[in-house]
């Protein structure tokens, strides 16, 4: 396990944001960058990155709405409530500006985030997630059941591995350990999951101007 408090100052805060108390850790000192974690973890969730990217960013690690040291309201779980509580934060600690990380539910809320308060994101990294605009229109009875995807079981045979496919597309899936997977063959994709410019799932970073990194 990485002591991160022994490899970097860290520290601890509490604040009122939102009408809850939050909890974050503070390390580093440059740019201000967010890390949210998910679910269900905590701001020790990113013990292993702080180390690194303390040595050039000043990093905000909080504990969500609900876990760690943060409040556990009976209510406010909503992605634009959360994205609040994350907001009035950036603004307590005076920032303006931020590079904004999030991984699995926190992605989420980062997501929420960029999108309600666009003009506080100067970058935007989501992590391990799905849209949920994009689970919504693809998902069925069939693709509810990949569990596969997640854990390592059996080969998926030749009409499972077309919904693993359909679901997260040709890319992503053949990501998959070969031990998970069957030679491709012709998929016959139901027109329901080929709407016109739907976005593939992968590793794509758009900057403020809309530009695509190269």
């Amino acid at each position: 396990m990485v002591d991160v408090e022994a490899a970097v100052p860290v520290e601890h805060h509490t604040a009122q944001v939102n009408g809850i108390r939050m909890h974050y850790a503070l390390a580093g000192d440059g740019p201000p960058v967010i890390l949210l974690h998910g679910f269900p973890e905590t701001w020790f969730a990113w013990r292993k990155q702080i180390p690194e990217l303390a040595q050039r960013y000043s990093l905000i690690v909080p504990d969500l709405r609900g876990y760690g040291d943060t409040a556990k309201p009976d209510s406010g779980y909503d992605k634009h409530t959360m994205a609040t509580d994350v907001l009035e934060l950036v603004c307590l600690l005076g920032h303006e500006l931020i590079a904004l990380v999030g991984h699995d539910r926190g992605a989420r809320v980062a997501t929420r985030f960029a999108k309600d308060h666009r003009d506080v994101v100067d970058r935007l990294v989501v992590m391990d997630n799905i849209p949920t605009r994009i689970i919504f229109d693809t998902m069925d009875a069939a693709s509810a059941k990949l569990d596969v995807i997640v854990r390592p079981g059996p080969q998926i045979n030749a009409d499972r591995w077309c919904n693993v496919r359909s679901l997260v597309g040709r890319r992503c899936a053949a990501r998959l350990p070969r031990r998970c997977r069957t030679p491709e063959r012709p998929c016959q994709r139901p027109d329901r999951t080929q709407r016109a410019g739907a976005p593939m799932l992968g590793c794509t970073t758009t900057m403020r101007d809309g530009s695509t990194p190269r």
